[in-house]
């Protein structure tokens, strides 16, 4: 498998603007074994002037990964591309607590970031 390419964009309008993401820690090798879990880890940078409120003060964030896999450590024609992506919505860090507790209500203070569905 490739190290993946992993890239993150905000919802502004109808088009999505990718974000500044760079990775936590020192890249890895390019092709790895895959012998459990991996985990990567990165830093966002979601500063932004404007964004879609899908949910009231939220961003709408998406996360793409690419990568290669083979089953074989030297692949033949057995190679094959994983594209995925992944939907959040992300508390922006200049809203209060108190804003967003007022126009919706969540059982306990808001989160900072909410799990969305595929789609």
């Amino acid at each position: 498998m490739t190290e993946p390419n992993v890239q993150a964009f905000i919802q502004v309008g109808p088009d999505w603007q990718e974000l500044p993401l760079t990775p936590a820690a020192e890249a890895m090798a390019s092709v790895l074994k895959v012998t459990g879990k991996q985990l990567y880890r990165y830093n966002l940078d979601a500063r932004v002037d404007k964004f879609t409120e899908l949910l009231p003060h939220y961003m709408h964030v998406r996360f793409t990964n690419n990568m290669l896999i083979s089953p074989e450590s030297t692949p033949q024609d057995d190679l094959f591309q994983r594209n995925d992506s992944y939907f959040i919505y992300l508390k922006p860090d200049n809203v209060d607590d108190a804003t967003i507790t007022k126009d919706v209500r969540f059982a306990g203070p808001p989160p900072l970031w909410i799990w969305m569905p595929p789609h």
